[in-house]
């Protein structure tokens, strides 16, 4: 400002910085204009940005958190290190609205929520097949694996065997096969 000794001064808005928040003049605004130079300088906080990682129960190894903070000046961070664990799945990356997110870039200015992806492993599920004996007691006859994929929902094999039926009113979803013997058809 440059103006007359000793008339008033009216102070200035409050500039503004991208990426920056205005937090006040460094040293008092006289009310007039003083007999010399004077400087007086903005004052600026950094603004802070958070992501968030979505874990949805899970959790990440290590001393990692569930969040980073970060400013204009962090510089561009990966996020190969935030790999979150889950028993039964692989991590297959951080997405935010659909998009795979890989790394922060430094210009990045705002804060948001990345949602962890998995894809169930596959596992071998043990189904044991029963045979109900004459007086109404089960026997298991073998125990055969089967290939599913973690949570999910499979279909075991119905298996046939000559003399005997699958037992249709009571199928569900079950993890053996009840089959019975079909007195009808004996020889």
């Amino acid at each position: 400002i440059t103006q007359d000794f000793g008339t008033p001064v009216t102070t200035p808005e409050d500039p503004e910085k991208d990426w920056y928040t205005f937090t006040g003049w460094n040293r008092e605004i006289p009310a007039t204009m003083p007999a010399e130079n004077l400087t007086i300088t903005g004052l600026w906080s950094i603004n802070r940005y958070t992501v968030t990682f979505d874990l949805s129960g899970w959790r990440l190894t290590g001393d990692m958190t569930s969040t980073i903070d970060y400013t204009i000046e962090t510089p561009l961070f990966s996020l190969e290190d935030y790999i979150p664990v889950r028993s039964g799945y692989t991590f297959t990356g951080w997405y935010r609205s659909g998009d795979l997110v890989e790394s922060i870039a430094w210009w990045t200015t705002w804060s948001y929520t990345l949602s962890a992806k998995w894809d169930a492993d596959d596992t071998t599920v043990f189904v044991s097949e029963y045979f109900e004996k004459l007086d109404w007691s089960y026997q298991r006859s073998m125990r055969m694996p089967v290939q599913a994929k973690v949570d999910s929902y499979f279909e075991a094999p119905i298996l046939s065997y000559e003399g005997f039926y699958f037992d249709e009113e009571n199928p569900g979803n079950v993890t053996w096969i009840i089959l019975s013997w079909d007195i009808s058809r004996t020889t």
